[in-house]
């Protein structure tokens, strides 16, 4: 193939691309195969000549799209949203058009700098603080990286060598085989099986922290297990928290899981932190501040946090990172006006006492009246991609996410309009991952490279190498805008409240979790059975596509908002269908 007839079939392929998209619906969203139909459809040995573009398009329709699950088709409700856009789609030809390789900033100047710009982009749409932006005076630092789980796994492998580091420091005879083999890690019970398999890769115990009714990580449980665990001798060093869990999407409770784990880290922080304010004038100032601005229920709150920290050993720590996995950035709203978060509220959370314990190391903020006025100012916005938030239990988490969290991810291919992969990974200290990472073999220095403007994106990457994923991200931010991006995922969002709406109307079936941003967990009330049966006649007709989950015990079925042309038609349309199946299976069992 050359330039010439590229043109020609590449202006082809884009036609099938945009026929496929516009008339996916059209397709059965499951496809009716059996496990290794293609090897019967294709030659067992490649071919010796070459084949004409025309025949392979040919076996495209009748031997690939048989077997495809149409994950963009409006009738797809299963996992989580993987969505494609046109603007996705074009930087993404581009970014394969260029084929460049981004192991180091000489690699390619364009696509180093590009991914921290629009990372950096990402980051103040969501309002992240600055010492996650990495194009600020800060130590911050981000990475696109293929999925969530490299990003788990980073950030555990960086944890922990942060871990054996500092327990070396205190004690050198310590060897790093006898502390690896105490270090304990924790995550939710709800939490996705790649943080497990974080932990396996990892060499590191981890523990499944237990949930309450609302299947979130309640800071009391978490607690208890550390406190048992330090009493048998092992090293507390790594907690994952989940804004949106898989099965539920469930958000982990930061509000009470943070201050656990800031009180290990100012404990072994205190001389290189508090180097001019210590821990007791620190407790001494809170103390006042919070006896001028809140009740004495939150100041017993306080009081009991900070007697907890003074109880920490300097040689403890313990890291925290935040996974979003269900969300496109953690935030969305409901449209509600009783949900929308007023600028009052907010400056009462951001006086919140807990808060008023962080001192930054910034020269502006060595005193903690410093640090209480940057909280006000920062937290008016921290983390609100959309200008009207959702319940104020969901922006209190949110917000002190970015205060408790050494690392932040979400996955902009799932809700973003970014096509798969592109996961976005921040970090408060760079040098964390640099320290446990950076390798120098003579082939890859180059002139320049220490640079506080240089960014080499090997040490931050299991892979150690990039491709050009920031483009179609940075097409998608340009070519929709906030505004565009924010419509999107109220409508999605609206969506699931119909649904939600629906499956309420229906005596029949019960809700089994809270509808907070786009998946709705239902079933039928009773046994599991029924529920494993209507679930088998959902993907034996093939019209729409579900998937279930466990939830204490009980078969619940998932309805996720996957689509971007998903409209109300669909919604009433599934429901109708399950509707039908369901009344067909309950007069089976009466005949």
């Amino acid at each position: 193939m050359d330039a010439a007839e590229f043109r020609r079939r590449g202006k082809e392929m884009v036609d099938y691309m945009a026929d496929y998209l516009e008339e996916v619906e059209n397709r059965p969203v499951y496809p009716n195969v059996e496990p290794g139909y293609l090897r019967a459809l294709v030659p067992a040995e490649a071919p010796q000549k070459p084949q004409c573009y025309e025949d392979i398009m040919k076996d495209v329709e009748t031997v690939i799209m048989p077997g495809v699950t149409h994950w963009q088709s409006p009738y797809f409700y299963a996992y989580f949203p993987a969505n494609v856009s046109y603007p996705a789609i074009l930087g993404d030809m581009l970014s394969s058009s260029l084929g460049c390789v981004g192991f180091s900033w000489a690699a390619c100047p364009a696509l180093t700098e590009l991914e921290s710009l629009t990372l950096d982009w990402l980051g103040k749409m969501l309002q992240l603080p600055e010492c996650f932006i990495a194009g600020t005076k800060g130590s911050g630092g981000d990475v696109i990286e293929v999925t969530a789980s490299e990003t788990t796994l980073m950030s555990l492998l960086g944890g922990r060598a942060k871990a054996v580091n500092r327990i070396q420091i205190i004690d050198p005879q310590k060897s790093a085989t006898e502390i690896l083999s105490k270090l304990v890690a924790y995550t939710s019970e709800q939490a996705h099986s790649s943080v497990l398999c974080a932990g396996l890769v990892g060499m590191v115990k981890m523990k499944k922290v237990p949930t309450d009714h609302h299947y979130a990580v309640r800071g009391e449980t978490l607690k208890k297990m550390v406190e048992e665990d330090k009493a048998a001798g092992l090293i507390p060093f790594y907690f994952c928290a989940t804004l949106g869990t898989t099965p539920s999407c469930a958000f982990d409770n930061i509000a009470e899981i943070g201050p656990i784990l800031i009180g290990y880290c100012l404990g072994f922080k205190g001389q290189r932190i508090l180097e001019t304010l210590g821990p007791a004038e620190i407790f001494s100032e809170c103390a006042t501040l919070m006896a001028e601005h809140f009740t004495a229920p939150q100041n017993m709150m306080v009081q009991r946090f900070m007697f907890y920290q003074r109880q920490q050993p300097e040689d403890e720590s313990l890291i925290q990172y935040v996974d979003a996995l269900h969300c496109l950035t953690s935030t969305c709203e409901f449209g509600h006006a009783e949900d929308r978060l007023i600028q009052s509220q907010l400056e009462e959370y951001a006086m919140d006492p807990w808060m008023q314990c962080m001192v930054r190391e910034e020269p502006d903020r060595q005193t903690v009246a410093d640090t209480v006025k940057w909280l006000r100012e920062t937290l008016l916005g921290m983390l609100h991609l959309l200008s009207e938030m959702t319940t104020m239990k969901l922006a209190t988490q949110l917000e002190k996410t970015a205060l408790f969290a050494d690392s932040f991810n979400f996955n902009p291919h799932k809700w973003f309009l970014v096509n798969f992969d592109c996961s976005a990974f921040w970090v408060k200290d760079r040098d964390d991952i640099i320290r446990a990472f950076k390798m120098e073999p003579v082939y890859l220095q180059y002139e320049g490279e220490e640079s506080e403007l240089v960014t080499d994106y090997r040490i931050s990457m299991i892979s150690m190498i990039s491709n050009f994923r920031s483009l179609k991200l940075w097409f998608v931010i340009r070519m929709y805008g906030l505004e565009g991006l924010q419509a999107h995922i109220r409508k999605q969002v609206a969506l699931a409240k119909e649904f939600e709406s629906l499956v309420q109307k229906d005596k029949r079936f019960e809700i089994c979790a809270k509808v907070v941003l786009g998946l709705v967990c239902f079933r039928i009330k009773g046994p599991n059975e029924p529920n494993q049966d209507l679930l088998k006649r959902i993907t034996d007709c093939r019209k729409i596509h579900l998937v279930p989950c466990d939830l204490s015990g009980r078969f619940v079925l998932r309805f996720v908002i996957c689509g971007i042309t998903t409209e109300s038609r669909h919604i009433q349309e599934a429901w109708e269908h399950i509707a039908q199946l369901t009344s067909e299976l309950v007069q089976e069992a009466i005949d």
